[in-house]
């Protein structure tokens, strides 16, 4: 009786457990591109961008410097920007930090600037003169359009 309850136990703090973790999201569609870095006068690839198109609709972003151009001690600024007709530029969201020591960054769910809402993958994939940039301080380090 008493292995019976200590089984009944540890099923239940298992099934608490598992309620925690968020649900895996299937990938429906996939955007990937390279990432330059401008700074010496010539394009020097620098990383790559995934947008990936989540069952969900919305938009899942990683961005992944390459070795050379992470600094382990710095964290940089990772954007969406979009160029307006009279030709300021304008942030669209930002993602977020990326670690210099990894040079990686995922953010799920990305939320446009000023409305705090998801957005959702043709609204990054479906227009044109969107990028992504990541910067340190003012400096661009990368940048990349969407396709």
């Amino acid at each position: 009786m008493i292995r019976l309850l200590g089984f009944m136990l540890l099923l239940m703090i298992g099934a608490g457990c598992s309620k925690d973790r968020a649900p895996v999201e299937a990938v429906v569609d996939l955007k990937e591109f390279k990432l330059f870095n401008y700074s010496s006068g010539a394009a020097v690839e620098a990383g790559i961008c995934k947008i990936e198109h989540l069952e969900s609709g919305n938009a899942r972003v990683t961005v992944q410097l390459h070795e050379a151009f992470r600094q382990p001690q710095v964290n940089f600024s990772a954007l969406i920007t979009t160029t307006l007709a009279d030709e300021n530029e304008v942030v669209f969201a930002q993602l977020g930090s990326v670690p210099g020591a990894s040079g990686n960054l995922v953010v799920h769910p990305v939320v446009k600037l000023g409305s705090g809402l998801p957005l959702k993958y043709p609204e990054l994939i479906g227009n044109t003169g969107y990028f992504i940039k990541v910067m340190s301080g003012a400096n661009v380090q990368a940048t990349g359009e969407i396709p």
